[in-house]
């Protein structure tokens, strides 16, 4: 250990002598299994969250934070085991000290990784072991490139891609004989989210979890895209060193985009014993759920909004699927209705009859939120002409009929000198026929307000 002057402090035992100049800066140099590595830095440790609480809870064998400095060449294994499973970057470091959801994280551009050394012998496992990552992709938008998250090179035995996601945002393990196995619920693009696998050594099965929901089995032997697989998977042995972010060749399969966390364990968290000591294990995901309960408590206002398609043809629709964080409840979009959030998903079918951009209202906790999503109609679709039918006064109300196109969202703005139309009276959805009523209160206290509808926000 020396401080930044150079001077050497007692190497090999406890220091002493140490000044308080001297100690606010301090280089520690070590040297394990993958080799030596010096850092230099003054920041204090890691806070705990939610999350950190959880994972601890329940004993990672190894547990990669992603809270290092930007540029540190060492990624720490932060859980609390006899040999640590530290992690060095290949050939050139990662971006740390990006930030994800839960603290720091590293951001991966495509061309690098890190090795650890091995973490788990399949073949001496008892019952099995789990990997949750919590990772952001950034899928190339015509690529179909496989990104690993966590894999095992060859050494006296056949490493393997042990947990990975594709552009498409499939994730895939190839445990047993190289076989690729697919999981059915996808990980959304651009997105963080909480990803699991769960191994069991005694059935010989995979089960994978997005979000804490269950997303498939390998017990099917079937892949979502129709190809199938012998389910009965076998560990193999390997002495090799384990990777995040790149394929077990150091060459291939790089990770693109961000990785907040991963905890790695010896045992299998979607399972409590059975009821007696000869039954078989019972699959229960609480601690998968809380996991990811902890983290998501952490999230806040739109994490994602993505369209199935985002042109669609005349009289077609296209489907809106909004992840969101803890803090909203729900969303609303004028014209079309007010939806809850289900676990920080909402999905919407979105039929409009020409190009719109909707203006969607996040709502919760932190306030309302407005977010546009723009959806193009295809072709010429003919326009209706937009006519002010009647208004008239009603009590408290000026209620104002007019006709447009039919099923279309029309918007009331209001001004009391014709030069702007600022005042938002809110929206009015036409009928099948194209006929719409608009109820606008009338404020006493103008002298005069004049009305506009318009199609566009």
């Amino acid at each position: 250990m020396e401080s930044v002057s150079g001077r050497l402090h007692h190497p090999g035992r406890t220091p002493g002598g140490v000044t308080p100049a001297q100690a606010a800066s301090i280089k520690l140099t070590a040297t394990n299994l993958i080799g030596p590595a010096t850092v230099t830095d003054t920041s204090a440790p890691a806070v705990d969250t939610p999350f950190s609480a959880a994972v601890r809870a329940d004993s990672p064998l190894a547990w990669f934070r992603f809270n290092e400095k930007t540029g540190s060449q060492l990624i720490v294994d932060s859980a609390e085991n006899v040999k640590p499973h530290n992690g060095s970057t290949l050939t050139s470091s990662v971006s740390t000290g990006a930030t994800g959801f839960v603290d720091g994280a590293g951001r991966f551009d495509g061309t690098r990784g890190i090795v650890t050394d091995r973490i788990v012998d399949f073949t001496q496992i008892e019952e099995g072991f789990t990997i949750e990552a919590i990772v952001r992709n950034e899928p190339d938008a015509t690529g179909n490139a496989n990104r690993a998250i966590v894999s095992q090179l060859d050494k006296n035995g056949t490493g393997r891609l042990i947990i990975s996601v594709d552009d498409s945002g499939t994730i895939r393990s190839v445990l047993g004989a190289g076989v690729r196995k697919d999981a059915d619920t996808k990980v959304l693009g651009r997105t963080w989210s909480h990803v699991v696998v769960v191994a069991n050594a005694l059935t010989n099965t995979l089960r994978w979890y997005v979000d804490g929901v269950y997303a498939g089995t390998s017990a099917d032997g079937q892949n979502p895209d129709g190809s199938s697989f012998d389910p009965n998977l076998l560990f193999e042995s390997s002495e090799g060193d384990w990777t995040i972010g790149v394929h077990k060749t150091l060459t291939a399969n790089f990770w693109k985009g961000e990785i907040d966390e991963i905890a790695i364990y010896d045992t299998i968290l979607d399972e409590v014993p059975g009821a007696t000591p000869e039954a078989p294990a019972v699959i229960d995901t609480t601690r998968i759920v809380a996991h990811r309960n902890a983290w998501y408590s952490e999230t806040s206002g739109l994490l994602n909004a993505g369209l199935s398609a985002t042109s669609i043809e005349p009289g077609g629709s296209t489907v809106l699927t909004l992840k969101v964080g803890s803090d909203v409840t729900s969303v609303t979009i004028p014209g079309v209705g007010t939806y809850p959030a289900n676990n920080g998903t909402v999905v919407i079918t979105l039929s409009p009859s020409a190009t719109i951009t909707y203006q969607i209202t996040l709502n919760g906790t932190a306030g309302p939120v407005v977010v546009p999503v723009t959806v193009t109609v295809n072709g010429v679709v003919p326009a209706a002409p937009l006519t002010l039918v009647s208004g008239q006064k009603s009590g408290g109300n000026f209620i104002l009929n007019f006709t447009g196109a039919p099923n279309t969202v029309y918007y009331i703005r209001g001004s009391t000198n014709l030069t702007s139309f600022p005042l938002d009276h809110s929206s009015v959805t036409t009928d099948a026929s194209g006929a719409g009523v608009a109820t606008i209160p009338v404020d006493p206290a103008k002298p005069q307000e004049f009305f506009r509808v318009q199609s566009q926000p």
